[in-house]
Formats: C-alpha cells, structure tokens, sequence
C-alpha cells in the first residue's frame, strides 16, 4: 500500500470508502453529492491536505483529510446550499431527534470557535493543523493503513510547516481512538457525555 495526493479522479472511490466507514453520521444522510463536495473542498483547497491509500492492484483503500485550525467557517459557507439541498430533499431528516441534536452540537461548537478559534485547543502551539477525517475501506482493515495515513498526514503537516496538530472524534469510536494513541497522539479535552465530541492532540 502506498499513499499519494487524493485527485479528481480517484473522489468517487474515496466517496465510497467515506459512505461504508461513516454510514449513519450526518454528512452522509445528506447525500453523495454532499459527500463529494465535502471531500473535493480538501482537494481542491490549497490549504489542506487530501491524501488516499492505494492497494496493490492500484484501488483506493482509504483517505485522510485535513485543513488548518479555523477552517471550518470556509467550508460550511462553501457547502452550505448543497447542505440545505441535501436536507430539502430529505425533509425526513427533520424528523430524526439525532440528527436535529447533531445539527445543534455542531452549531454551538461552531459559535464557540467563531468567538475564539483556540477554546478547545488549549496550550497547542501554532499554526495547528486538524485532521477532519479518515476512513479505511473494509476490505484494508487490519492490514496497518490506518498508520500509514496518519504518518503520511504526520509528514504533510510537517512540511507545511505546522507546529501541532489536533482532531475530534467521539468518545464511543474505541477504534479510532487506538490508532490515534497508537500514533502518538493525546486526549486533550474529553466531555462528560458519550455523545459529545473529545478532542486529541499532537505537537510536531
């Protein structure tokens, strides 16, 4: 397995892999297209970092994305009307009581950041990349390509010159959160409650 820049051309695999490791969140009720703009704002962002795994036979097998620290004002404002279209067009969305509580998790979150973008970074040194996601295909489980994203992500951040690096995940996803320690990486802010996102971090 080698990893390489994440292109055009490999998305719609990568909207894959993103729709069988993350089936149920929010981000994929509201869709393939969603999904796909979602990832090709990381590609095509000068900003980010989009990199893929690449089996064998030359077949995705997984991806890694991430942006620095403040990214999130841009890229909701971006996607915001093929998230309303999303949510349009799935008007029995409204209806499910965990997707109406994640929309309002996400907004609090995203106020307190747009107040002040280092609340849940504490004692990070900058410029702070965060890692907002990576999925394996099932098929790549167990075959180490979880470690090898989050080095290639590791090296990425390094030659953009960031000084540290951090994600969320939810306290529940015990396997995410094994690579993440696995990989050096340190809970810095963990929740009272098991649906709320914590956070983790490491310094380059």
């Amino acid at each position: 397995v080698e990893v390489a820049v994440l292109t055009i051309e490999r998305l719609p695999d990568v909207v894959d892999i993103h729709y069988e490791a993350f089936q149920g969140y929010m981000n994929t009720k509201l869709g393939r297209r969603y999904v796909d703009a979602f990832l090709q704002w990381f590609v095509v962002s000068d900003k980010a970092i989009a990199l893929v795994a690449i089996d064998e036979t030359q077949a995705a097998c997984g991806y890694i994305v991430g942006a620095p620290l403040g990214y999130e004002e841009t890229l909701n404002a971006d996607l915001l009307w093929v998230a309303l279209v999303g949510v349009l067009s799935r008007p029995w969305l409204l209806l499910d009581k965990h997707f109406r509580k994640t929309v309002k998790n996400r907004i609090t979150v995203l106020r307190l950041r747009q107040k002040n973008p280092r609340t849940q970074t504490p004692a990070l040194p900058e410029p702070i990349m965060s890692l907002v996601g990576i999925g394996v295909a099932a098929s790549a489980h167990g075959k180490g390509v979880g470690r090898l994203l989050m080095q290639a992500f590791e090296d990425w951040a390094r030659r953009r010159h960031m000084a540290s690096m951090r994600l969320s995940v939810y306290p529940a996803n015990l396997a995410a959160r094994k690579l993440y320690e696995q990989c050096g990486w340190q809970a810095i802010v963990i929740p009272e409650k098991s649906d709320q996102v914590m956070f983790y971090a490491k310094v380059l």
